[in-house]
């Protein structure tokens, strides 16, 4: 459980260095959102802004998730949109 809420604060810092000006709410959903436990999945990450990220944005965020160490190696990122 301890290793899954670093991973969080990790996402968490990662997303807030890309968008300091945009105000957002950022969510896990899928299959991993009601773990107590990492599972080997995907984590599919919610960004809900009062914007749509640029794909400039969006891809930096993306790439510097890819360097997020999680339980997995093959472990990949996605990120879903929603306007506030």
């Amino acid at each position: 459980m301890k290793r899954r809420a670093e991973i969080k604060q990790m996402i968490n810092r990662t997303v807030a260095n890309h968008l300091k000006d945009l105000q957002y709410k950022l969510f896990i959903f899928g299959s991993q959102s009601n773990k107590s436990e990492l599972i080997k999945a995907d984590i599919d990450i919610g960004i809900e802004a009062e914007r749509i990220l640029t794909s400039i944005e969006e891809s930096l965020i993306s790439t510097d998730l890819e360097e997020v160490p999680t339980l997995f190696a093959k472990q990949k990122f996605y990120i879903q949109q929603i306007l506030l």
